[in-house]
């Protein structure tokens, strides 16, 4: 019987799995998408000044970043309700919409935790997962965009005066403390109150108001209320007195706060906001000192055109805009020294989004 070779049985060695990885087009994308803004600004399809253009664009983080999570395969869900609502903010703050983006995203921030677990839920293992994940996305965006169009107020809304008695006082220290909705604070008071007006809050809320030696705070929880309806967000109206001097301390937690104090006499400012918009118009005929602080979002400045403005600038992945004729070295900014005139010494902070330095119309 002949020898037979007994050959070797080789090593089966396992099948290797090769993923694919996909590179991230974030930045990419976000570059075009802000280019064809621009462009479009410039043959005037878009009404707005470049700058201003530039500072509302924020939404498109939140659109790019859905895309990239697309091209990325990282999540069909949550990709999709970014881009969702990406589109809804950028039609807000392009003034598409008479909404406000901050009431959106006050009402409507659970549907990020709800797309986040059905994200984990769907999974990508399946085949069908894909169009399932893109399907609920899809469903998620347009409930949201039902909710906000047409959806019924609910009238869980009640309306409280304020009052503050002026008792002869010349200089006030005022707070004010609101969670969340828009304030409206500015002149107009009578000549016998400190500080007058009307806040309007969910019937849960707890109002809190104090007044001693010329002084007086403003404080409200009203979170404990829901409303899907666009008309009833918390909405505080507070009018001062011009011939008070007033040392400000203004704290908001999400939505608009609009601080009008050209006609006022204020000396200092201490106003902050989490997420939202901020917007502060400084007095003309008096100094100012303080702080004006904003976490996420857009805060905007108004300044008087005849005032020496000092500005430190202490921001984040923030863009800048103010006048041409100002300068700027590292974090300080200052205006052309003015004889005669008021001076703004002012720290303005902003971790996400954008400040704009502006003159007083």
């Amino acid at each position: 019987m002949a020898n037979q070779e007994v050959r070797p049985t080789p090593d089966v060695q396992p099948e290797r799995v090769t993923r694919r990885r996909h590179f991230s087009i974030f930045w990419p994308v976000l570059l075009i998408s802000v280019g064809v803004f621009l462009f479009l600004n410039n043959i005037n399809v878009i009404q707005a000044s470049g700058w201003d253009l530039v500072l509302r664009l924020w939404p498109l983080l939140l659109i790019v970043g859905g895309l990239d999570g697309l091209f990325r395969r990282e999540g069909l869900v949550g990709a999709v309700v970014l881009i969702g609502l990406g589109v809804v903010f950028l039609l807000s703050t392009l003034g598409y919409l008479t909404l406000s983006a901050w009431e959106i995203i006050l009402r409507f921030w659970p549907v990020f935790l709800v797309a986040l677990g059905l994200d984990i839920l769907i999974g990508h293992r399946r085949p069908w997962a894909p169009v399932i994940g893109a399907v609920v996305g899809l469903v998620l965006v347009a409930g949201v965009a039902l909710l906000i169009v047409s959806a019924p107020s609910i009238t869980n809304v009640r309306t409280e005066p304020i009052n503050f008695a002026l008792n002869n006082a010349s200089q006030s220290n005022g707070r004010v403390n609101m969670a969340v909705g828009r304030l409206d604070l500015g002149a107009g008071a009578s000549a016998t109150a400190m500080a007058e007006g009307e806040m309007r809050l969910g019937v849960l809320g707890n109002v809190r108001t104090n007044q001693s030696d010329g002084s007086f705070s403003l404080d409200a929880d009203s979170s404990s209320y829901v409303s899907f309806g666009p008309n009833n967000s918390d909405r505080w109206s507070v009018r001062l007195n011009p011939a008070v001097k007033y040392n400000l301390d203004v704290n908001m937690g999400v939505g608009e706060q609009i601080a009008d104090l050209s006609g006022l006499q204020v000396q200092t400012i201490n106003l902050s906001m989490a997420v939202g918009r901020l917007e502060v118009r400084l007095p003309a005929e008096s100094s100012v000192t303080g702080t004006v602080k904003g976490a996420v979002g857009e805060t905007v400045v108004f300044v008087p055109r005849n005032a020496t403005v000092n500005i430190h600038l202490d921001s984040g992945l923030t863009g800048i805009s103010y006048p041409p004729e100002y300068s700027r070295v590292d974090k300080e900014l200052s205006s052309p020294v003015q004889t005669g005139g008021t001076t703004v010494n002012l720290t303005v902070a902003q971790a996400l989004g954008a400040i704009s330095i502006r003159y007083l119309p």
